[in-house]
């Protein structure tokens, strides 16, 4: 799709300028057309960032409800603008180097090796910084390995199976590392060669290493990886590497490991609570400098010094947020920082240290008042079994925690979890008057193997009994309404709002599933249908429970036990939960003659990534939850 750039800035402009002069009166507007207009949008200014000399930015910025992405000097003067690709929306982007940034598009294509099947395409592409010499790299999946900072025309990255170097001016590559051993994923080390690999034999997941010979080595009997270690990166010496496994409090760890002995030397840093995530590296560099975990918030342990007294100098300077340092001008002490919280969605700061000054460059929602937003409180309860479960509580402004009319929101993955940033739904619904809670369930990752492991099989088993025993919990503190609570959720939060409401039919008022996986047999792909990849995969069979057979808890399959009115919302494009799961799941209630109502998104994939989707799903299911909860307040 071509647009044109004065269109395409006047249009940017005219929509800043409306979001700033409107945004009172969206405030004072109670419609909930008006609530999920103001919360559906996307950010005015996302994933902001600094070019290596520190001298541009460039961002993605909403632009007829798609996303775009502009560049332009720091302070000020003429703008460059980047289209969406075709039918591609833009997810993100890097500065490769001062004269290139990477782009990452993705789209829903049908797939034709199976009827009426669609799957997720991604495409890496670059262009120079001026806007010109548009490139297509590869059209098969849109990672990368390395930025190469000293080489500012290349960077490194995978093709097919193989490590190529990608010439970001004319497109073309040439490989640097052959396929072998059916290793499908490389680690490169500090000096940019392939490390590390990651094959897979007979269904099992076999590390290679490559020894000072030049030999590759299967390192699957070494210590760390019978103990379940995982490599994350390597020290500048590549015989010694950072190890993600088990510590001593139950959590994921980081470890020293010696890959040439296969002994696991030092523990670098563990939580007693969380999991490390991933290793920080030095903005502009591939120097590690420290590991990031979640609590609520992202936060980071620091083992650089440096970073460390910076990182706490601006938590000083910027109090009562989350702050991280996302950008460093290379030769320069000028940073870039995202500032965010619960209430607020992201503040970018630019920092110059030479200069001594903290200056705020712009909100990721300027039309967004943080005051007027609800808070998220961290709580636990304790399921039946014993075990605490953690979760996340969200009180409309001005209300107590008392008897209130209160939505479930189970997070979709399942392996993944909530967390206690900004959330447009979340925000949404709070907006009418309705408190909302996130259980994170046993099987939500973060919190330890263990407790993943606990949601092994357990869809619709004690994973599902942990989102009911949180209502209860919530009747019982006298939180919620018993009367008055809805549960919904996406993706497999979609599907546990179904299943929630058919083993429980008179616990909740209502039920919202969000692209939800409604026919479990169906979704698991029997010999007739294999939509998402066939049986052998390790996810699909998780779903089957540990008794019984998957019409057992799927809800297609449970149309009868339903009580409790259904709002099935479902993208048309959408290719990781494929649109027919609620067909199905439509004609079952149909067919029992429930309450039920069906609403199809044109456009906006599983993730719901534009604006007109996003705002389909708040009006839809803002005006259920309104219904069904028997209540109507002012939005804020």
């Amino acid at each position: 799709m071509k647009i044109s750039l004065r269109r395409l800035l006047g249009g940017l402009a005219a929509a800043l300028l409306l979001a700033a002069s409107t945004a009172t009166v969206h405030a004072q507007q109670t419609s909930v057309a008006a609530t999920a207009e103001k919360f559906a949008q996307l950010p005015a200014f996302d994933q902001l960032q600094m070019s290596p000399n520190g001298a541009f930015i460039a961002y993605l910025t909403p632009f007829e409800g798609r996303k775009v992405l502009m560049i332009q000097h720091r302070l000020g003067g003429s703008q460059v603008a980047v289209p969406f690709h075709k039918n591609a929306d833009i997810d993100w982007f890097r500065w490769a180097s001062n004269g290139f940034l990477l782009i990452g598009y993705s789209q829903t294509q049908i797939d034709r090796s199976y009827v009426r099947s669609k799957r997720e395409k991604y495409m890496l592409a670059a262009i120079r910084r001026d806007g010109q010499n548009f490139q297509v790299l590869k059209q098969s999946g849109y990672g990368y390995y390395d930025l190469l900072p000293d080489d500012p025309n290349h960077i490194l990255a995978p093709y097919g199976e193989d490590v190529v170097e990608f010439d970001l001016a004319t497109g073309n590559h040439k490989v640097v590392q052959y396929s072998l051993m059916d290793i499908y994923a490389w680690h490169l080390d500090q000096q940019n060669e392939a490390r590390y690999g990651i094959a897979e034999k007979d269904g099992e997941t076999v590390p290679y290493y490559r020894m000072p010979d030049g030999e590759w080595q299967n390192v699957s009997n070494h210590e760390w990886a019978n103990k379940g270690f995982g490599i994350l990166g390597f020290f500048d010496d590549p015989q010694f590497a950072y190890g993600r496994g088990p510590s001593q409090h139950g959590t994921l760890g980081l470890f020293k490991v010696d890959i040439h002995s296969g002994k696991v030397l030092e523990e670098i840093y563990s939580h007693p609570k969380v999991d490390v995530d991933d290793l920080v590296v030095a903005p502009n560099t591939r120097r590690p400098i420290g590991v990031s975990y979640t609590l609520d918030h992202s936060e980071i342990f620091y083992w650089d010094d440096y970073y460390k007294k910076f990182h706490a100098f601006i938590n000083r300077a910027i109090p009562d947020r989350n702050n991280l340092i996302v950008g460093k001008a290379l030769d320069k002490k000028a940073y870039l920082i995202l500032s965010r919280s619960d209430q607020e969605p992201g503040v970018y700061y630019h920092f110059d240290l030479a200069e001594k000054k903290l200056s705020q460059v712009t909100a990721k929602h300027p039309e967004l008042d943080p005051t007027t937003l609800a808070k998220i409180s961290s709580v636990s309860f304790t399921a039946q079994d014993g075990l605490e479960i953690p979760g996340y509580l969200t009180i409309p402004v001005g209300m107590e925690a008392k008897n209130l009319p209160m939505v479930i929101m189970p997070h979709g993955g399942p392996r993944s979890r909530s967390d206690a940033y900004y959330n447009y739904i979340v925000q949404a619904i709070a907006a009418r008057g309705f408190a909302v809670f996130q259980p994170n369930f046993r099987g939500s990752t973060g919190y330890g193997p263990a407790f993943e492991a606990k949601g092994y099989h357990e869809w619709g088993g004690v994973m599902q009994r942990d989102v009911t025993d949180a209502t209860h919990w919530l009747i019982k503190e006298g939180i919620a309404d018993k009367n008055r609570i809805c549960i919904l959720g996406l993706s497999y939060g979609g599907y546990s709002a179904l299943i929630g409401a058919a083993q429980n039919p008179n616990l909740y008022a209502c039920a919202v599933s969000g692209n939800g996986v409604a026919d479990l047999p169906f979704f698991i792909g029997d010999k007739q249908y294999k939509f998402i990849g066939g049986e052998d995969l390790e996810w699909v069979k998780d779903m089957h429970p540990k008794e019984g057979e998957p019409e057992s808890v799927s809800p297609k399959h449970l149309a009868d036990k339903f009580e409790t009115p259904v709002l099935l919302i479902h993208a048309k494009d959408d290719a990781r939960v494929q649109l027919n799961q609620s067909d199905r799941m439509y004609d079952a209630l149909r067919s029992q003659k429930k309450d039920v109502k069906f609403v199809k998104i044109a456009k906006g994939t599983h993730w719901l990534v534009n604006r007109e989707a996003r705002e389909t799903f708040l009006v839809e299911s803002l005006t259920f939850l309104e219904k069904h909860l028997n209540t109507r307040v002012a939005a804020n």
